[in-house]
């Protein structure tokens, strides 16, 4: 074992040393095939709630979108660079979503630099071959939403962190600080990384020195990058209490954690699938893969060099610490805050950290014939998650809606004539961003829904209704209405007014029992 052990230790510094051209064509071979991935289905979906309103933000100034999303739960830099993005690339449902795919494209070239500093290619090809079929990430690249940027700024400064262990330089913690920045600046929860970072650092001085841990964690160069960090993000603090402590702290939408929210991470990741929808072979293939796993990753472990632990313990701290402390800080007394994609860092590198565990196993060929048929699992899985990605689209998870609205408002379209065409107020983000000019949207005033996304409505009188029986009047007395429908099957019709239903459509996709978006054609009764 050290013979081995120094073997591998030699081959990955000689390999380490040079990044060559068979690097980028790996890279780039692997992150064609991550795009060609997402690609094909970036524009097969509708648009959701929170993609309509980063669409219909956008619209405003620069000034004026960090004015309406302080009211929300978000900070603003996302939507300030997804603004210049689209002046480039266009509003299209690719124009929109095609920034989250380029981010998440840049956190796997980070991910593949951190692996390749202290492992070989070929480990380093693993890591990013695993993270790039992660059904999750898949997902999320289709998503014109913060995700992937916080994954590509994460990517970035847990980078420049791992160099700062061979080269420390001043000019790389002036970096580091300001991507700790940008990170707060993008989601809140890239703080989950940050503390990852800080217990990542301090395991690395307690193995090293037995004096002057706690000088040497506060370090004069620490200090001053999250000194710049705060001082940066210092202009947004305010609003980020505000949000916290006012628009959340009297409870939101998100469900309470149960006992499987840890299993169902798993199977998202693996399959992108709830524990519901799991079958036996599913579960059966799932419990050996993790198995398997549980039983290699040490076995690879013992094989390392004291700086490839380093960067593994770096990889298995990013894994590990935001998915354990967003569930402690869902648990009670505390508001739940659990959400899976508020967790897609922690998959990127759960990925990366499958990925390190087989391909070192498979490079020095210990226990080769258990490292090959995990692997093989894994990738069968991850593929069938992918499908499971392209069936199911950006299906909302987390309450139940199936997002047929593109559909649902182009069969409305299509039959409306000169009837306009008018929607609940929840559901006029979405409705907005496929209106045409011959069907323009017009929604229910939204005085009662006490959101602060939907600040941006109340702000404006642009195509907002006071009272739609009125606007009825002046069209004949026959409008169609879009909106949800109750969980009894009857359509959830303007609160003025007496009306008829005269005709009922809803996505042709769907069956008509799976359709709780639905559009009907209503008549004001005198």
């Amino acid at each position: 074992m050290k013979q081995l052990k120094a073997f591998l230790s030699r081959r990955t510094a000689r390999n380490s040393e040079s990044f060559t051209k068979r690097d980028w064509w790996l890279l780039g071979s692997i992150l064609a095939g991550f795009s060609v991935l997402a690609l094909g289905n970036i524009t097969r979906w509708s648009i959701w709630f929170d993609e309509a309103f980063s669409a219909y933000l956008i619209r405003y100034s620069y000034s004026e979108v960090a004015q309406f999303t302080a009211t929300d739960v978000h900070p603003p830099l996302y939507y300030w660079l997804l603004k210049a993005w689209t002046t480039v690339f266009g509003t299209s449902e690719i124009g929109l979503r095609s920034f989250s795919l380029v981010c998440i494209g840049i956190a796997l070239v980070f991910v593949y630099l951190l692996v390749r500093q202290g492992f070989s290619r070929w480990v380093a090809g693993s890591a990013i071959v695993v993270a790039s079929l992660s059904p999750m990430l898949i997902r999320y690249s289709e998503e014109a939403r913060m995700y992937g940027m916080v994954m590509a700024i994460v990517a970035s400064a847990t980078y420049a962190l791992a160099l700062q262990l061979k080269k420390p330089t001043k000019k790389r913690w002036v970096y580091y600080g300001v991507l700790v920045s940008l990170g707060m600046w993008t989601h809140y929860y890239t703080a989950l990384a940050w503390i990852a970072h800080w217990i990542w650092r301090s395991n690395i001085i307690r193995s090293e020195s037995h004096k002057d841990r706690v000088r040497r964690f506060f370090s004069k160069e620490w200090l001053w990058a999250h000194a710049l960090a705060i001082v940066l993000f210092l202009p947004w603090l305010p609003t980020m209490l505000h949000q916290m402590f006012g628009i959340q702290g009297g409870g939101f939408w998100i469900k309470p954690i149960t006992l499987l929210s840890p299993v169902n991470l798993y199977t998202n990741l693996l399959y992108y699938r709830e524990t519901w929808e799991m079958t036996p072979l599913l579960a059966a293939v799932a419990i050996l893969i993790a198995a398997g796993l549980c039983w290699l990753t040490p076995k690879a472990y013992r094989v390392l060099s004291p700086y490839q632990k380093q960067l593994f313990w770096l990889i298995a701290s990013l894994a590990f610490v935001p998915t354990i402390m967003l569930l402690l800080l869902s648990l009670p007394p505390l508001r739940p805050s659990y959400v899976e994609r508020y967790l897609l860092v922690a998959i990127l590198y759960w990925s990366a950290l499958i990925g390190v565990t087989l391909g070192v196993l498979l490079q020095s060929k210990i226990a080769l014939k258990q490292t090959v048929i995990v692997s093989v699992l894994t990738m069968g899985a991850m593929i069938f998650g992918i499908v499971s990605v392209y069936q199911t689209g950006n299906y909302n998870k987390n309450n139940g809606d199936l997002l047929q609205l593109r559909w649902t408002i182009q069969e409305a379209q299509s039959k409306a004539g000169s009837a306009p065409v008018v929607v609940s107020g929840f559901r006029y983000y979405e409705a907005h961003y496929y209106q045409t000019e011959e069907h323009p949207m017009y929604y229910q005033e939204v005085d009662k829904v006490p959101w602060g996304s939907f600040d941006m409505m109340r702000a404006s009188d642009y195509r907002k209704l006071q009272n739609v029986a009125t606007f009825a009047q002046e069209h004949g007395g026959v409008i169609w209405w879009l909106s949800d429908w109750s969980v009894y099957g009857k359509p959830d019709l303007p609160v003025s007014g007496k009306w008829r239903v005269i005709e009922e459509l809803h996505a042709p996709a769907l069956p008509n029992d799976k359709s709780g978006l639905r559009a009907a054609k209503i008549q004001l009764e005198p």
